[in-house]
């Protein structure tokens, strides 16, 4: 069963500027953690959870959130 977290969360995140390669960690209280491992790109950021059970709407375990340039009025969803 697909479930969304419960409120935007603040952390840091590590960045390799030559590569692009990015990881954070996101906690739940009453969920174990999970942290991300991916790539930024000019047009996306890539990666997956160690959660296994988090997938994104099509069910893969790949999130690609697109990148949005200057102010929009809605956000298009995530893959």
């Amino acid at each position: 069963m697909p479930r969304e977290l419960a409120e935007p969360q603040i952390g840091t995140a590590t960045v390799d500027p030559k590569n692009g390669d990015i990881s954070f960690k996101i906690a739940q209280p009453d969920q174990p953690g999970a942290s991300f491992k991916g790539k930024m790109t000019a047009q996306a950021l890539i990666g997956s959870f160690d959660n296994k059970n988090w997938t994104n709407r099509k069910g893969e375990q790949t999130f690609r959130l697109p990148r949005i340039a200057g102010r929009q009025q809605s956000y298009p969803s995530c893959d």
